[in-house]
């Protein structure tokens, strides 16, 4: 009992079409590319629009001991400056040092008056501005037969 069936070319093509058009199959090109399209939105990373970048003015530099991590000295700090949100960047650089970036210049200066460094543990780490300021005294017109020992008590004079 066996029975032969013979499908013309054109019946078979009819099929595929059909269900390539009726929506059964899933595969098809534009429901792969809608639904890859749809995830990328989902899962695409936007930047910050409002984030502004530190400067030079707004960093702490300390020296690092190596049996703490970078977290562990956040950890430290961030009641120092009244929450981790004054924070913006930290990271260890080169020479065993960290820096460490506050949300601007004011909180810098407040948290180096008021406590110069802090604790973990038992470890006091003092800390400094990353930019410091400096002043140049430029003498001119100095006679070469003024020892620079008169120079010197000018200087601490005024």
């Amino acid at each position: 009992m066996t029975t032969n069936t013979t499908l013309s070319p054109t019946s078979s093509s009819t099929i595929l079409s059909s269900n390539i058009t009726s929506g059964n199959n899933t595969h098809s090109p534009t429901n792969m590319n809608t639904s890859y399209a749809d995830k990328l939105k989902k899962n695409k990373v936007s930047p910050l629009s409002d984030f502004a970048y530190p400067n030079e003015e707004q960093g702490i530099l300390f020296s690092c001991m190596l049996d703490y991590k970078l977290r562990d000295y956040l950890v430290a700090i961030k009641d120092l400056v009244h929450g981790p949100q004054n924070i913006i960047a930290a990271s260890k650089v080169s020479q065993n040092r960290v820096i460490l970036f506050l949300k601007n210049e004011e909180m810098v200066e407040t948290f180096l008056t008021d406590h110069g460094g802090f604790a973990i543990e038992s470890n006091f780490i003092k800390c400094r501005k990353l930019k410091s300021p400096t002043k140049r005294i430029i003498f001119s017109n100095v006679s070469l037969t003024i020892p620079n020992d008169v120079l010197l008590s000018y200087i601490a004079e005024n």
